[in-house]
């Protein structure tokens, strides 16, 4: 049950590059346009990558190959490792193609930063993810907002509207990530903290899928009561985080999702 939301938390990590550093411009596809070639120049000199990230108590580690996908470099997922699911894949694949469909909607302050918002209203027939078949795909966006700092033009705020595909069918959700503590790396920018809030959870599983999450809950509490107190306090340190967003999903529908990177390797090939 938590997949989906990491999934969705690994995501986030990999949309922030699309929109790393733009330039102003007289409409949404000027800012995206050399927002894309802000990012070529930058990562010329970059083949691979590494990111190990922290989710959810989860530690993931990320491996990415530079390709060329229909003339443009490409950072593509070769490797993961970790307790999370597989990540849903990049929004470079497919994403130029949506910059005759945006618009720039002026300027809002986001946690302080003066940022360019650029609107995408229709991301139908993109195909973000080739190696993923149609009928495997469980994540569709809508409409996006992002939030672009009008000073060093990072990323600082998306918001996502979309369709999960769970044990009650196809359902609306709606998420918003906060992008912090950006870094450079030999070159990579990163983001090394991501908060992200999603709302409307409960309504991708069923209510059988729902109970049974509660009554495993229930029954994590009911053993962890019954431990020692320092096997407690090594559990709950370990499970806490996870346990106090499925009871916040269960209870709201909601979950907030922080992902803290705690490494990032440039050019060092393949992890051990």
């Amino acid at each position: 049950m938590l997949g989906k939301a990491t999934r969705l938390a690994l995501l986030s990590s990999l949309i922030v590059h699309t929109l790393a550093p733009a330039a102003a411009g007289q409409s949404a596809a000027d800012v995206l346009e050399t927002a894309m070639a802000r990012f070529e120049d930058r990562v010329a000199g970059i083949d691979n990558y590494t990111v190990v990230m922290e989710v959810m108590g989860y530690e993931v580690t990320n491996y990415f190959e530079k390709e060329m996908v229909d003339g443009r470099p490409t950072f593509v997922l070769k490797h993961q490792s970790g307790t999370g699911q597989q990540t849903a894949g990049l929004f470079y694949n497919g994403f130029m193609e949506v910059v005759d469909r945006a618009n720039l909607q002026g300027r809002e302050s986001v946690a302080g930063y003066d940022c360019f918002v650029v609107t995408v209203d229709d991301f139908s027939g993109v195909d973000f993810d080739p190696e993923i078949p149609d009928d495997e795909e469980d994540f569709r966006p809508k409409h996006g907002t992002f939030y672009l700092d009008a000073g060093d033009y990072l990323i600082r705020r998306l918001e996502m509207d979309g369709q999960l595909l769970g044990g009650s069918g196809w359902q609306d959700i709606a998420m918003e990530i906060d992008f912090k503590d950006y870094r450079e790396v030999d070159g990579m920018i990163h983001p090394f903290v991501s908060e992200m809030n999603v709302a409307g959870m409960q309504n991708a599983y069923s209510e059988e899928e729902m109970q049974q999450a509660r009554e495993e809950l229930e029954e994590m509490k009911r053993r962890m009561a019954e431990m020692p107190e320092a096997q407690r306090a090594a559990i709950e340190q370990m499970m806490g985080p996870r346990m106090k967003e499925m009871e916040r999903m269960l209870n709201s529908g909601t979950m907030q999702i922080t992902t803290q990177v705690k490494e990032l390797k440039v050019n060092t090939g393949p992890p051990n």
